[in-house]
């Protein structure tokens, strides 16, 4: 009865959250110049359009060509067209990480941001501790590199430093890494291995958590994202933990408070708890 229920809701289900997250997208985002600002509509116009073709699979608000994009409350973007760029610079898609950092990072902080991505946290990171703060952001990807270093450059950030690595429990591995077609954000060194159907694959030599942080004083915030690779990452980053007063970190394991990566974690005097449905938050008692 469930199965059959859920079968013919889903399409008017998933239209109706297309059609939000657009609306969501128009209210907080404007572009740079009028082709920017055409871009985006163009999308939109799009998108509404197509998303009356297979209502069953689930697809996220993408541009229909690549634009520079001013996101409330977080900063500048260019953004490319065609892949999941325009989501992961979308305010409320982790809506309770951007409040977080805007509640704990202040001028002169360190901010950690592992898996950055093309810097939408880097971004607001970099603004909140300003000129005397520090912001470190890890990515491995070589294309979305460019688009994080333009991000930082479009903003003015002197203060933030890109990592140019993929994180591991060790050092100078080695590790084929595929990318799924459109989806940067998925890149993850769990999925060298996989059949996914890709668009890219690159050759990562990683570090250590501990390596990249070696010199840093008090973090006060550091954010982990690293699609399922997060404890293979903490298991190289015991020292850089234990000056962390507060870390964010995905963990698809949602409500689940005793799954191995938060044991670890509370271990080394961490404790943890539910951030939203994918993240969770460990505060360090010792910190």
């Amino acid at each position: 009865m469930w199965n059959t229920l859920k079968w013919v809701l889903t399409p008017g289900l998933h239209y109706v959250t297309r059609l939000r997250r657009w609306f969501d997208i128009l209210r907080n985002m404007r572009g740079l110049s009028v082709r920017d600002c055409l871009s985006l509509y163009t999308s939109a116009i799009f998108s509404f359009a197509d998303s009356v073709r297979d209502v069953r699979v689930w697809r996220d608000p993408v541009l229909v060509r690549s634009a520079t994009l001013s996101v409330q409350s977080l900063g500048l973007f260019e953004v490319r067209a065609f892949c999941d760029d325009l989501w992961h610079v979308a305010p409320m898609r982790e809506q309770a990480i951007s409040n977080l950092l805007n509640e704990e990072l202040g001028p002169g902080d360190i901010f950690v941001d592992v898996g950055a991505n093309i810097g939408c946290y880097s971004v607001l990171g970099g603004r909140l501790v300003g000129e005397s703060g520090r912001v470190l952001a890890v990515e491995m990807m070589p294309p979305t590199l460019v688009q994080l270093r333009k991000n930082i450059v479009l903003n003015e950030l002197a203060n933030v430093e890109v990592i140019e690595s993929g994180l591991a429990e060790v050092s100078g591995l080695e590790v084929p890494v595929q990318l799924p077609g459109g989806k940067y954000g998925q890149a993850s060194l769990i999925n060298s291995q996989s059949s996914i159907a890709t668009e890219q694959t690159h050759l990562i030599t990683t570090k250590t958590l501990d390596e990249v942080c070696c010199g840093l004083e008090e973090i006060k915030v550091m954010k982990i994202d690293v699609e399922g690779v997060e404890e293979r990452v903490i298991q190289g980053g015991e020292e850089a933990l234990a000056k962390t007063r507060c870390l964010i970190f995905e963990d698809l394991s949602r409500e689940d408070l005793d799954c191995p990566l938060t044991l670890r974690l509370n271990a080394l005097g961490f404790r943890t708890e539910m951030l939203d449905k994918n993240n969770k938050v460990a505060w360090n008692s010792n910190v």
